[in-house]
């Protein structure tokens, strides 16, 4: 996942920097560095925002975040 394409999947749910870095249990300057490209976005991250694009919460599957 690019730093754009990960600013766009955030975007694209409408949601804030703030609510992003909640929904993957960060800090909100991590999203900041990522979408700044000042920081390599992992795989699991990438794999964090599909399976929250999936309406998936954390294994076992229990949805806790709504976008």
């Amino acid at each position: 996942m690019t730093n754009d394409e990960f600013k766009t999947w955030r975007k694209s749910f409408g949601l804030t920097q703030e609510e992003a870095a909640k929904a993957l249990d960060m800090a909100r300057r991590q999203i900041q560095k990522y979408e700044n490209g000042d920081a390599e976005i992992p795989l699991t991250v990438a794999l964090a925002c599909s399976a929250l694009s999936a309406g998936l919460g954390p294994y076992p599957h229990v949805p806790t975040f709504d976008i």
